[in-house]
């Protein structure tokens, strides 16, 4: 009895060790080092970056006609960089979260990550349409989803008629519409937060393919706790 018992709190805490060993080795796995290009934007995690400023954000500051970026203010939400918007904008690597259930449980959530940034025109520049495209710079991660939310049009613009190419709304899984290309016309101001907005959102999420060898394991060494116990 004494040797049954033992044998089971082996089982057990070969389980555990199984499911978090599973866990650490599958966020091991996820790319640390990514981004997306957005019109004249990048925005992207990096191993040596933060999610507040860093020497790896690039303040907007050059005239190039059209504009992209992503507006930040200095000392609101522990921006510490200067005020104005930045057409690179880099953070920390995504995180998984853990919760331990009892003793040999761990239930795991993926963090998530939104940028918002603007899109206008040069007021020296009021005409004309943007033919925009959304690609890949570098390295995608394969456990996380990448999406892109056209969010506002700005007031006076036609929106989802004639020449702009897409409704406010629109969402798209960018891993999969990489290269894609929307059409809008143009919006001349001084002041970018008033232009075209986006949220582009990076959320991760364990591969389907990843998780069968940690199943398989769990399948197996409960089969084994059910054998011992009968």
């Amino acid at each position: 009895m004494r040797n049954r018992t033992g044998v089971i709190c082996v089982l057990k805490t070969l389980l555990f060790a199984l499911v978090v060993m599973s866990v650490c080795c599958l966020a091991h796995a996820s790319d640390n080092n990514w981004s997306w290009g957005f019109g004249g934007m990048l925005a992207g995690v990096s191993p040596s970056a933060s999610d507040g400023f860093d020497t790896s954000d690039r303040l907007l500051t050059d005239s190039r006609g059209t504009y992209w970026g992503t507006y930040h203010e200095s000392g609101i939400g522990g921006w510490s960089g200067s005020t104005g918007f930045y057409w690179v904008d880099h953070r920390a690597p995504l995180k998984w979260t853990y919760t331990y259930m009892g003793n040999n449980i761990v239930l795991r959530t993926g963090e998530s990550k939104t940028w918002t940034f603007d899109f206008w025109w040069d007021q020296s520049n009021p005409n004309g349409i943007a033919e925009v495209y959304f690609f890949n710079i570098y390295n995608p991660a394969p456990d996380v989803k990448y999406t892109l939310t056209y969010v506002r049009a700005p007031l006076g613009t036609i929106n989802g008629q004639g020449v702009c190419s897409v409704a406010v709304g629109t969402s798209i899984d960018v891993q999969q519409a990489s290269g894609i290309r929307w059409d809008f016309p143009a919006y001349a101001t001084a002041d970018g937060r008033t232009g075209y907005e986006f949220q582009f959102t990076a959320t991760l999420v364990p591969e389907p393919s990843s998780l069968l060898p940690l199943l398989a394991g769990l399948g197996g060494l409960g089969a084994m706790l059910r054998r011992k116990r009968s």
